[in-house]
């Protein structure tokens, strides 16, 4: 998996290191016991991601941030932006 993390000063939102995707991926987030072991799963359907670089939705260095609510059922609470690959 990939870890999130987050910080006093960040929280609510968390961050990884970035990825790379080709395609569409799924995903759904697992909250972790400090040994990495999964403690409680989001209860839904696994959430959907495509590169947004194919079709030339975004340039090729582009930083996608996901802007997603825990648990939201519809696909439509879920919000993919092309950033400012300079950010972290």
């Amino acid at each position: 998996g990939i870890a999130l993390c987050t910080s006093a000063s960040d929280f609510p939102v968390w961050r990884s290191q970035p990825i790379p995707l080709e395609g569409e991926a799924e995903y759904k987030f697992v909250i972790c016991d400090d040994t990495g072991h999964a403690v409680v799963w989001e209860e839904r359907a696994n959430r959907t991601m495509r590169d947004l670089t194919s079709g030339g939705l975004a340039p090729l260095s582009s930083v996608i941030a996901v802007y997603a609510v825990w648990g939201a059922q519809a696909d439509d609470q879920c919000d993919l932006r092309s950033c400012d690959a300079n950010r972290t």
